[in-house]
């Protein structure tokens, strides 16, 4: 099992994931101190390792939102309206 590692002391919450139909990638959001603000950032998942690497991009400022995958593996948000 790979767990997400985050450094001691600060307050950070995970509060969603989303992995790709392939499961090669997770999209995963958290904030931070309570907030309804989170950022979100995808990660690879090696099928045969479990090894998971993150990639550089991150969409910050989002709020209520969900977590999608295209068929394509393209990650989306969807906003209630």
């Amino acid at each position: 099992m790979t767990v997400l590692g985050v450094p001691c002391g600060l307050q950070v919450a995970l509060s969603g994931t989303a992995f790709s139909k392939d499961g090669q990638l997770m999209a995963y959001k958290l904030s931070s101190g309570g907030s309804d603000w989170v950022y979100i950032k995808v990660l690879t998942v090696n099928q045969e390792t479990g090894e998971t690497t993150d990639l550089e991009d991150k969409l910050e400022y989002v709020k209520f939102s969900s977590l999608a995958w295209t068929h394509d593996h393209k990650v989306g948000t969807i906003y209630p309206v």
